[in-house]
């Protein structure tokens, strides 16, 4: 299987950061939020740019602009996020060319952890990310 990319890591860590931090009608910054992360603010707007036009989080220009996520933080998966920013898309990870990426000489055992390990991955939400995420350590 396919490492993830630094951009679609950043992108997870990113949208975790706003499930944990955002408030309601209160926008956070692209700069505040490279700055909490340690992640280059040009890098970090290339990336927010690419979860905006794919509807993950929305931005406003301005006095009061800023980032917020486009929906409920329990409403995004992590698999939404990886399909926004990694190509090929997160299934192709998982089925290359219609055969499963799969161990062929693997056990029933790991097969089936394998298995549960990506249903997993593909049903986590963001929501359950923000918990590693605070300010209290900033």
């Amino acid at each position: 299987m396919a490492a993830l990319s630094k951009s679609c890591l950043y992108g997870i860590l990113a949208t975790s950061y706003l499930s944990a931090n955002s408030a309601k009608d209160k926008k956070i910054t692209v700069s505040k939020i490279a700055e909490d992360l340690g992640i280059s603010f040009h890098y970090l707007a290339k990336i927010i740019q690419t979860l905006s036009f794919n509807g993950i989080v929305k931005t406003k220009r301005g006095a009061n602009g800023g980032i917020e996520l486009a929906k409920d933080a329990n409403q995004i998966t992590v698999s939404q996020i990886i399909d926004s920013l990694d190509n090929p898309k997160f299934d192709t990870l998982i089925h290359e060319n219609g055969t499963n990426l799969k161990e062929k000489n693997s056990s029933d055992s790991i097969n089936k952890l394998y298995e549960k390990f990506i249903e997993m991955y593909k049903n986590s939400t963001i929501r359950e990310f923000s918990s590693l995420i605070s300010l209290e350590n900033k």
